[in-house]
């Protein structure tokens, strides 16, 4: 790769980051980050043009991404509950389960709820409880003989349907999938996870959303296992913004229930009541007497009145009393959980200064999807303090302290909802992100086997990318292709590691290099039908379609019901204008996957081109049966009445997809297909409605 073993030889060097390093301190106030950033560019990069719009459909590596906890386990809820710790009594695995409400049993409900459907969502706002009592369902199940397969934050491993069934589950087991705060999974601050404007266009290569990858993860098991599957979830859901963060979307928001509906439909919702009083006063006398508080017993109903309604709000106020060793009484509660975590951040800081610190470098970790390992966290944080000399010295000795009482006192490699927000403000990640990935690359070989710091790169790489920040991400993508290479040094025959560099390389648009690292892992695994289906995916970026249509067939050889690779072949031959074949094609997809909304406006797409205008609608209308806001599906139709001369339903057609989207009055003003009824009256009033409104 021309440029790239340069870039490896240099910064292999002992001395090299020994000398850049300090030179950074004298770089950055001189041009600023966007500057560095450009030098960097000049030594890790040949090429001169980025292209900054392209985007990658990231393909399953077939590794699987859950945690499997076993039937009858003794540590179900230190698994699935974050932050438990044996002898921390405020611990939540340690905590007590309460009923909620005198007269209600969640429980029960909750296992009702699966006589009904399968699959049941957890719904309320944030610290009411919802992780307490998915946990304390999946225990029961697991007691019962079910084996729970927690999606844990750092697995490590592409969330997405695995190859085959796993080694580690028997076929017959029956299956819990346990799914935390789908809040977090679906959306990402920066980029709330939204297809881009102009990815309407199925034909385009694009981020799988998590809510289609879980659900064909879970349809795998479904169809595999011999015994019953079902799914307990949770998520937030409050409607208001954050005061703190008015331009991201709210929490009910960003799961997204119209725009996926195929996953969503599949969940019994259940929304979870605030606990009673009487719920709130218990948990107060239990935990105050396990934790050895002292508190001013008579005045719990006061508390419980005055408190916002949750849990968490409770138990965090008992911490703040355990940390400051108050007394627990009316006059030291904060009310409400967002207060809480203000109050906590501030007594953090009048302790140690230097906690901010570590709170900037949890949040600017987490923004690039990296593991809050403690000794990543300290480097990280180090990065913040601008003192020179002695005084540099002293403050990370202080920060090194603040570092281990936070660990202890606010389990912040843990972090709740709110907890980092608290301290108000955000990091310009931009900044820091060459110096934090310097930084993974030393605490990694220490710290880290050789493949999670490679996917430690690659996911920051795509962290990166999602916000926008694309040189940057180039760079994480170059790393976690040098650390490939070097894992291929070991074990040439490593089918997955020549997988894996072959994504990182399609990443960093090494497209060349990329297929023959897809062409190594066949080599070793001929089988290996996501290395086919991406090395088709390569060749069409080269636009070489009969290459991409070889390999799309060697996935439906392995793969018969692989209806992405049907419908991925179908665009190829569209491309070299066969377009019967490519029907043939659509209709296997449509075959295997009959809600495949993508396939059906493909078929209707080739449809139109050999102006069978009846057979595209009818298409179109079966895509928007699956995904009604498709609006390059109603663009279809519009173009075929049109087409037809039909201006009456053209337009009724083109109305829908201006309220989807009122930029595709623009679009229309040029668009050919229109023709025919472009001087009619009612087109050229929709055309102008906005100027005259």
């Amino acid at each position: 790769m021309p440029g790239f073993d340069f870039f490896k030889q240099i910064t292999d060097q002992a001395d090299f980051w020994k000398v850049f390093t300090p030179l950074l301190a004298v770089i950055i106030p001189l041009i600023g980050g966007g500057g560095l950033v450009g030098i960097l560019m000049l030594w890790l990069n040949h090429r001169q043009q980025w292209l900054k719009q392209k985007r990658y459909r990231e393909i399953p590596s077939g590794d699987f991404s859950f945690e499997i906890i076993p039937p009858n386990s003794n540590t179900v809820l230190k698994q699935l509950m974050p932050g438990s710790n044996d002898e921390d009594p405020l611990a939540d695995a340690n905590i007590p389960y309460l009923q909620r409400q005198p007269d209600r049993n969640v429980r029960q409900e909750l296992e009702r709820a699966f006589e009904e459907k399968l699959w049941v969502l957890i719904l309320g706002r944030t610290g009411l409880g919802k992780t307490r009592e998915a946990a304390q369902l999946a225990k029961v199940l697991n007691d019962e003989g079910w084996t729970i397969l927690n999606l844990a934050d750092r697995s490590g491993e592409w969330l997405d349907e695995p190859r085959q069934f796993p080694s580690k589950l028997r076929p017959n087991a029956k299956l819990l999938f346990f799914l935390d705060d789908l809040n977090r999974w679906v959306y990402h601050r920066g980029n709330p996870r939204e297809i881009p404007k102009d990815a309407d266009d199925p034909t385009q290569p694009l981020r799988v959303p998590v809510q289609e990858r879980l659900l064909r993860t879970i349809a795998f098991f479904e169809r595999e296992c011999r015994n019953e599957v079902r799914v307990i979830a949770t998520a937030r859901n409050e409607s208001d913004h954050h005061p703190d963060r008015p331009h991201e979307p709210s929490e009910i928001e960003k799961l997204q229930f119209e725009k996926y509906p195929d996953f969503w439909k599949r969940f019994y919702r259940y929304e979870l009541d605030t606990p009673s009083d009487e719920a709130i006063v218990q948990l107060l006398s239990d935990l105050v007497e396990a934790a050895h508080l002292r508190a001013k017993t008579d005045e719990f109903s006061q508390i419980a009145c005055r408190n916002d309604g949750t849990f968490r709000n409770i138990i965090e106020n008992l911490r703040t009393a355990a940390n400051r060793e108050s007394v627990v009484s009316v006059e030291g509660l904060s009310e409400t959980l967002d207060r809480t975590w203000r109050v906590r951040y501030k007594t953090a800081l009048k302790r140690y200064p230097e906690a901010r610190y570590v709170y900037d470098a949890v949040e600017v970790l987490r923004l690039l999807n990296l593991d809050l390992h403690p000794a990543m966290v300290e480097a990280t944080a180090k990065l913040f303090v601008q003192q020179r000399g002695v005084k540099r010295f002293w403050k990370k000795l202080k920060l090194q302290k603040a570092l281990a009482s936070l660990i202890k006192s606010e389990e912040i490699l843990n972090p709740r909802d709110g907890q980092i927000e608290a301290k108000g403000g955000q990091v310009d990640v931009r900044r820091y992100v060459l110096l934090v990935l310097r930084k993974l690359s030393d605490v990694g070989k220490k710290h880290y086997s050789q493949s999670f710091l490679a996917s430690e790169f690659f996911n920051c790489g795509n962290a990166l990318h999602e916000l926008n920040h694309y040189d940057e991400a180039l760079v994480s993508h170059e790393v976690a292709i040098a650390i490939y290479d070097e894992a291929i040094k070991h074990k040439p025959d490593d089918y997955q590691v020549w997988f894996n560099r072959g994504l990182a390389l399609r990443k960093a648009h090494y497209t060349f290099e990329a297929i023959k690292s897809y062409d190594e892992a066949i080599k070793h695994k001929p089988d290996f039908h996501e290395a086919w289906f991406n090395r088709g995916l390569a060749f069409k970026e080269l636009n070489d379609y009969k290459n991409a249509i070889t390999s799309y067939d060697e996935v439906i050889k392995h793969k018969p019901d692989a209806h992405y690779a049907w419908n991925s072949r179908g665009v190829a031959l569209g491309e070299i204008n066969c377009y019967e074949d490519a029907i043939t094609s659509y209709d296997e997809a449509i075959k295997c996957k009959p809600d495949d909304y993508q396939a059906w406006f493909n078929r209707g797409n080739s449809l139109c081109v050999l102006q069978r205008y009846e057979d595209a609608i009818t298409s179109y209308n079966q895509s928007l049966e699956y995904n009604p806001n498709l609006r390059v599906a109603w663009l279809g139709k519009a173009h075929c009445y049109a087409l037809q001369g039909n201006a009456e339903l053209a337009i009724e057609n083109l109305k829908t997809l201006i309220k989807l989207n009122s930029q595709w009055r623009e679009w229309a003003k040029v668009d050919s297909a229109f023709t025919r009824i472009r001087n009619d009256d009612r087109f050229q009033a929709l055309l102008n409605e906005h100027q005259n409104g």
